[in-house]
């Protein structure tokens, strides 16, 4: 734990912290990574000026929350992969816990999937209170063409809406036979009929245990496995989630997710083991950019790769 790995597309990573519950059910950690291989300027929004001019070697090593949930009576698992602005740690975390996974277990093969299939999104639906309905037509009717009056309309429209919203406060109705859309049996556009608008898929808008979501009933596959939960956490002086909030936060859905095999799962919430890593140490550098004093084993050998290829570039 702690050692800088470095990847042929110009990324850093490390584990920096491990921790588990009691029955080692939860475990979870922060994972850093970061990308170098340009050059950039660090401009101090308070001062409006260049504060610092980033090298081609350099790395800004941004950290990310991770977790499994395994619990003993569960056929499945869950694995949570934190996401931070358009970056992500998926490509760093899931093939080295396939190839760990099966070097240890040689019978065995472990399979990482978004878990949303139309079993699963059927369940979400089962538990959701209905915001909104849209239902979706990715071609302008006839009859609408005509109404606007301008020939060639429908190659310029992209989709068109017909939405339904809930009152404020309230909540709509849930159309019979959306289950059997999202288990197959049925195709979305035989739900119902809408005069004038023969529409392609019906979207929903959900409120699942106080988390927004969207769900394309027509695309049940397409569920958005990413859950925004910036108004369930604080923000910490750094701009990153406060670590016990996002960790209940992981915990709780897990759990969620978890019960949807039919037995209510309860994650412990205690911790028996929290390790983090050293922290990373200070480059010296001198005026002609060589390092002045050792910094210490793989992370100085490393640096030296890193700054040596930057040099001749």
């Amino acid at each position: 734990m702690g050692d800088l790995q470095t990847r042929p597309d110009h990324r850093l990573a490390r584990v920096a912290r491990v921790c588990a519950n009691s029955e080692t059910t939860f475990v979870f950690g922060r994972y850093q990574t970061g990308e170098y291989g340009y050059k950039s300027e660090l401009v101090d929004s308070e001062v409006n000026a260049v504060s610092h001019v980033r090298k081609v070697s350099e790395a800004e090593m941004i950290p990310f929350f991770y977790s499994l949930s395994a619990p003993k009576q569960g056929t499945w698992a869950v694995l949570i992969l934190q996401k931070f602005k358009n970056l992500g740690i998926h490509d760093f975390i899931v093939p080295k816990l396939i190839q760990d996974f099966e070097a240890q277990h040689k019978n065995c093969r472990l399979h990482v999937q978004r878990l949303v299939p139309g079993t699963l999104a059927n369940t979400i639906l089962e538990g959701a209170l209905v915001k909104s309905m849209r239902f979706v037509s990715y071609k302008l009717p006839a009859g609408v063409e005509d109404a606007f009056g301008k020939a060639g309309m429908k190659e310029s429209v992209h989709e068109v809406e017909f939405v339904v919203r809930a009152a404020r406060g309230g909540l709509l109705p849930k159309i019979d036979g959306l289950a059997d859309v999202l288990l197959g049996k049925r195709n979305v556009a035989q739900i119902m009929t809408l005069p004038n608008l023969p529409y392609d898929t019906i979207k929903l808008e959900l409120d699942v245990n106080g988390r927004r979501r969207t769900m394309d009933v027509g695309k049940p596959f397409k569920l958005s496995p990413n859950i925004d939960i910036t108004e369930e956490v604080e923000t910490a002086e750094d701009g990153h989630p406060v670590w016990d909030d996002v960790s209940a936060v992981a915990r709780e859905f897990s759990g969620e997710l978890l019960s949807a095999q039919g037995v209510k799962v309860v994650i412990a919430d205690d911790v028996a083991l929290d390790v983090s890593a050293e922290q990373m140490p200070d480059l010296i550098v001198t005026p002609e950019n060589k390092f002045e004093q050792p910094i210490g084993g793989a992370v100085e050998n490393l640096l030296r790769q890193v700054n040596g290829a930057a040099g001749g570039a």
